[in-house]
């Protein structure tokens, strides 16, 4: 998005306008419209588009006249960009920046008086000639609305209220929502109880008649702090962390005299980051195309401004001459120009998958976080740096999550991004998929990786030890006495974490093995069995390995030699580079030439690729 174009109109006391326009953060061009020309501009829109000017009876196809008259008002409008030179060459660099780009052009409008704030500066036109700027596809308008700034992350998180879920307007407009969000692959929308998680933000749907919901909804109350029984102290929490509001009822953006806050602005004073509202009647229908085309928008993670215009060019597509079913009543009003440019990260899920809303949340963020990095492949390091340990009920992995944080971190950063499908699934979290029940849970997510880890990797996790000492509990929280109080783990006592163990399954250990299996990374879970002679290496043009690692799978682990290792006999392979080895209890590097395995044993090729000798059948419990 192009840093937004700001442009501000003041009414000075001859009824004048002042006009200030320039890029947010620089020094704007200035321009004056006088008293005869304003009051001319002000008639003149209101004669086009005010509500005496539509027609009584409106039929199909009389859409045609309502945006002739829609683009007049536009034009109007655009006498404050040709207010001065300056302004008409602030405005013409703006465009030009943008197109040249491929950017979308803002323009953020700043009014405070209530005449001025009735005007459509939706429908605003660059120039006298022109169409309004975002019929033709060439920006947006905006509102500057007056609200705290307030951090925002990209994790969404709907939020449904509804005044009377019995009304069928309410509810029909509610099942729209609902579908918007699973159609988007964001969780099903909650109820505002509780308070929201950190870093999320919140997208809160207000669907209701405003007549009904004037007193429900007042954010800023009159008589000191809001009671804990109304509405309004339910949705605060909500609102305060709400990178956009939407309101589905009619006249819920009705612009009020500055001695009388409208909803818009009660709601960004309550640190709502964006609002979108229509100050006159709302048509069902359009409501619903909006909601779609915004919805769906941002679940392909592009901007709130991105999903602004899609929203409005589905109403506008639809072609509705009804007042209460044009595009540009749908306004957004945002507290801070970044807001126009927050987009949460894309939230779309392969069918494949079949996760409760928790777990979908965690999904796209673990994809969000591999698409960061550049990685075509999704593993269990990214689902492990995702997951607010929060959220998993079991004290033994949340702390595992907890510790090993760093340790992943370094391990995801170090391979490579390389080619490969997007969002290709590790083979252990293939695995792990296909034996998930339907709607799976975080909680079950976690239980089947568990019970999917061969010990070496198990261990290095500290799931499957025996004993967690004080002293090394310590080293992580930084006092062994604070362990009393930790509620964010929830870790009562560290005897009380020492007894209390996943006991996954693990992978027969001791006697002969059939496959080495590979720990972590793109290719964690495949197994290759190497027979005298073969090689295990790195994929490459000219390499000449027979099981090669690495290939098309949308990471590389760089340290691996094209020819690593090589299959022997009796259990025995080998080592083409030195590497480190661990034989049950026994670690130690291990020099190039020949190794004797046995079920159980880990080898290290390279600090990434880790191997595990494993027996033929299916895993039991010990």
């Amino acid at each position: 998005m192009s840093t937004p174009l700001l442009l501000q109109v003041f009414v000075e006391p001859d009824g004048g306008w002042r006009i200030a326009v320039g890029s947010v953060g620089t020094s704007a061009a200035l321009g004056h419209l006088a008293p005869d020309a304003a009051a001319d501009l002000l008639a003149g829109v209101q004669a086009e588009v005010g509500v005496g000017a539509f027609p009584v009876l409106l039929v199909p196809g009389d859409d045609v006249v309502v945006t002739a008259a829609e683009e007049r008002a536009g034009r109007r409008l655009s006498t404050v960009f040709q207010a001065s030179p300056e302004i008409a060459r602030a405005v013409a660099e703006s465009r030009g920046a943008a197109a040249a780009t491929g950017q979308q052009l803002v323009v953020l409008v700043d009014v405070r008086d209530l005449a001025l704030r009735n005007l459509p500066w939706e429908c605003l036109a660059s120039d006298a000639t022109g169409l309004p700027l975002e019929s033709a596809g060439d920006g947006i308008v905006v509102r500057l609305g007056a609200g705290r700034v307030r951090p925002w992350g990209d994790r969404v998180r709907p939020v449904l209220w509804c005044s009377d879920a019995q009304d069928p307007a309410v509810s029909e407009l509610a099942e729209g929502v609902r579908s918007a969000c699973r159609a988007a692959a964001f969780p099903d929308p909650v109820s505002p109880t509780g308070r929201p998680r950190p870093r999320e933000a919140t997208v809160v749907f207000l669907v209701g008649h405003a007549q009904a919901l004037d007193q429900q909804l007042r954010v800023l109350g009159d008589e000191g702090p809001l009671s804990p029984s109304t509405v309004a102290h339910s949705l605060q929490p909500w609102l305060c962390q709400a990178a956009l509001v939407v309101l589905l009822m009619c006249e819920g953006g009705l612009r009020c005299s500055s001695a009388s806050a409208g909803l818009v602005d009660q709601i960004l004073a309550a640190g709502a980051a964006a609002v979108l509202a229509s100050d006159l009647r709302l048509d069902q229908d359009a409501a619903c195309l909006a909601l779609s085309g915004i919805v769906s928008t941002l679940g392909q993670g592009r901007s709130l401004g991105f999903a602004l215009a899609e929203g409005r060019r589905r109403v506008r597509a639809a072609a509705q001459p009804f007042p209460d079913a044009r595009w540009w009543r749908l306004g957004l009003t945002v507290a801070h120009a970044d807001a126009i440019g927050w987009a949460p990260a894309a939230r779309q899920l392969s069918a494949q998958w079949d996760p409760d809303d928790d777990a979908r949340t965690l999904l796209c963020d673990a994809m969000a976080l591999a698409e960061a990095r550049g990685q075509h492949w999704l593993g269990l390091e990214h689902l492990a740096l995702a997951v607010p340990p929060e959220m998993l009920s079991d004290r033994h992995v949340r702390l595992a999550v907890r510790r090993n944080r760093a340790r992943l971190t370094g391990w995801l950063d170090a391979f490579e991004p390389a080619d490969g499908p997007p969002h290709r699934l590790s083979p252990r979290l293939d695995r792990v998929r296909q034996a998930l029940p339907a709607r799976f849970s975080v909680d079950q997510l976690a239980a089947a990786i568990v019970k999917d880890l061969p010990p070496g990797l198990a261990e290095r996790l500290d799931l499957v030890s025996t004993r967690v000492d004080a002293t090394e509990l310590s080293s992580f929280f930084g006092d062994a006495d604070a362990l009393d109080t930790d509620s964010s783990c929830g870790i009562e006592s560290s005897d009380d974490l020492a007894t209390h163990k996943m006991q996954p399954y693990v992978y027969a250990r001791g006697g002969p093995w059939q496959h080495l299996e590979v720990l972590g990374g793109p290719e964690d879970g495949r197994r290759v069995r190497p027979e005298r002679g073969d090689l295990v290496g790195r994929s490459a043009p000219q390499g000449h390995a027979h099981h090669a690692l690495y290939d098309h799978v949308g990471g590389v682990d760089p340290y691996l030699s094209r020819r690593h290792l090589r299959g022997d006999v009796d259990g025995a392979v080998v080592l083409q580079r030195s590497g480190h080895c661990l034989i049950a209890a026994d670690s130690k590097d291990q020099p190039a030439g020949r190794v004797k395995l046995s079920a159980g044993d880990l080898l290290a090729l390279t600090p990434l690729t880790w191997l595990v000798a494993v027996a033929e059948g299916v895993p039991r419990r010990d």
